[in-house]
């Protein structure tokens, strides 16, 4: 019997290293899509506060919100080809 048959017969698909090497991408790419999100977030709440029309919070969350779906489309794409 294949190694692959009795990994999938007994539930295990990955081994313990193809599992970490997920986790680190998935790491990499929740890290490098939040951080700019809400650094960019942080920047335009700033400079609507020192413009005097602070942005409502819902507001806020929908750019942070659409700021990190873009990069993880982008980001995962493009770590998905290596």
């Amino acid at each position: 019997m294949s190694s692959v048959a009795q990994a999938s017969r007994s539930g295990r698909i990955g081994t313990p290293a193809s599992r970490l090497q997920f986790s680190d991408r998935s790491t990499g790419l929740l890290l490098a899509c939040l951080v700019p999100a809400l650094f960019w977030t942080a920047m335009i709440a700033l400079v609507g506060n020192a413009l005097g029309a602070m942005p409502a919070v819902a507001t806020l969350a929908l750019i942070a919100l659409g700021i990190a779906a873009f990069l993880v489309i982008v980001v995962g794409s493009l770590t998905a080809r290596g």
